[in-house]
């Protein structure tokens, strides 16, 4: 193919990929968000909005309304909207990352980085995606800066801060008021979502350093076949051995910067770094909120690789045959994603949480059932679902906290699409997706896209035609 022919390619897959994201993306958030939303409104005497907002930050893991449940049905009802999130975002990282275009990306910066493994992990985190993120922030500020009646410049800050979330980016005159105002925010968070972590966690996936990373575990933990041993030491002692020097270091910069307590810079570093709030303080000064807007982009390139050394590892593809992962058939997808999201992963955090629950109880003089709802609510990435009166006051206790966010990343998420990644619902769903797109948007050409063409529909068909006869010579 001449270069020419290549570039129309690119731009093709550019385009469709921009389609999938601006339109496909939205609706798999939206309409849970709509329904159960409503029902979580109904339950606690809400506006339709607020609980359409509120069921829609859990779906894309960002606090995007003040209210919380109170109710015990209420906090039930969160309680599976959060197992519901995790599906969904463990669907989403594996479809996004399986896209063609994430392949393209992965070799334009190993080409640009002079075939560097670090130096397009380098590139993309450093340059590639905060420029991207940039971008579909201002692009994005436009309609926000007008249902508000802000300035634009407010409007971006507010836009970026939802992009990579940090959100200490966003000026503190910023909180949306109209009913149109705070559903774009909803819709800014999704393409966030999508944009800066499931981009970024598709790139992350392909590039080779970090396929070397993902299996320096089975090197840290020899064993021979599949052993939950080591799979469990390396999320119990090899991932917190890995992310605390990031922990330590950004939070020893930013404390410096912001003239915080130094535990407390820990743990809102360590919230960076798992995509949910873990703090109340916020950076104030310029030089802290530059900070921590690098930060939290170094922080979805910690969440990728953890994400990809779990998922990468044996027992996490034994896991998914032994749970039926890998059964095709439709019914035998959903099943498989019902029992997994809703009980099998809850089940786990319970486990953990019950001995967790029993450190941080130690640590802070809390009740068990406060602490354990106080760590089911970080593992299952919902916080409302820990006791309000649950904060944290003692060093040891904001140390366990951070294990704890570790751990939210490496077993619910990082397990959770690695079975996902492994199970035969990503083949099936990739599937649904190659074949709807080009029928049904036949004028963006999306056919280079998905690999979908027409021959293969009567390829499929002749080999029916030719099964059936079979069946029929048999009988």
């Amino acid at each position: 193919m001449s270069s020419f022919g290549s570039e129309v390619t690119h731009l093709s897959e550019l385009v469709g990929h921009t389609f999938l994201l601006l339109v496909a993306l939205p609706f798999s958030v939206f309409i849970p968000s709509l329904v159960l939303g409503g029902i979580m409104a109904g339950i606690e005497g809400w506006s339709f909005v607020d609980g359409f907002l509120y069921v829609g930050g859990d779906l894309v893991f960002y606090v995007l309304t003040s209210v919380a449940p109170t109710t015990t049905a209420g906090r039930v009802l969160d309680f599976f909207v959060s197992c519901t999130a995790l599906g969904i975002f463990s669907w989403l990282m594996a479809l996004i990352g399986a896209l063609p275009f994430v392949d393209h990306t992965n070799s334009w910066i190993t080409a640009k980085s002079g075939g560097s493994k670090i130096g397009g992990v380098v590139l993309f985190f450093s340059i590639l995606s905060p420029v991207v993120n940039i971008l579909v922030s201002f692009a994005l500020a436009l309609p926000l800066s007008f249902m508000e009646g802000w300035s634009f410049k407010d409007a971006a800050l507010y836009a970026e801060g939802l992009m990579v979330h940090c959100p200490s980016l966003a000026p503190a005159s910023a909180a949306p008021k109209t009913t149109d105002g705070k559903i774009m925010v909803l819709l800014i968070a999704v393409y966030g979502l999508a944009v800066a972590v499931g981009w970024a966690v598709g790139v992350m996936l392909n590039i080779p350093a970090l396929n070397d990373m993902a299996n320096y575990p089975q090197k840290l933990f020899p064993y021979k076949g599949v052993k939950l041993s080591a799979f469990v030491l390396f999320i119990l002692i090899g991932l917190p051995i890995l992310i605390s020097p990031v922990v330590f270091i950004g939070g020893g910069i930013l404390a410096w910067l912001e003239e915080w307590p130094a535990d407390d810079a820990f743990v809102y570093v360590g919230g960076n770094l798992v995509l949910i709030p873990l703090s109340s303080l916020a950076p104030t000064t310029f030089n802290g909120q530059l900070f921590d807007f690098f930060i939290s982009c170094f922080g979805i390139g910690v969440f990728a690789f953890v994400i990809a050394a779990v998922g990468a590892m044996p027992f996490v593809d034994h896991a998914a045959e032994l749970m039926g992962g890998k059964v095709p058939g439709p019914a035998a997808v959903y099943f498989f994603a019902f029992k997994f999201f809703f009980i099998v992963m809850p089940l786990i955090s319970a486990g953990v949480a019950v001995i967790l629950g029993a450190c941080i109880m130690s640590a802070e003089a809390w009740t068990f059932k406060d602490s354990f709802l106080y760590v089911v609510g970080i593992l299952l990435q919902s916080p409302s679902i820990a006791p309000a009166s649950t904060v944290p006051t003692t060093t040891a206790g904001k140390m366990i906290i951070i294990l704890i966010a570790t751990y939210s990343v490496s077993i619910p998420i990082g397990f959770g699409a690695g079975v996902i990644v492994a199970s035969h619902g990503l083949d099936f769903a990739s599937g649904k997706l190659r074949d709807w797109l080009p029928h049904s948007f036949p004028f963006l050409h999306l056919a280079e896209l998905t690999g979908y063409s027409d021959e293969e529909d009567d390829d499929e068909e002749d080999d029916e035609e030719k099964k059936n006869g079979k069946l029929a010579t048999a009988y």
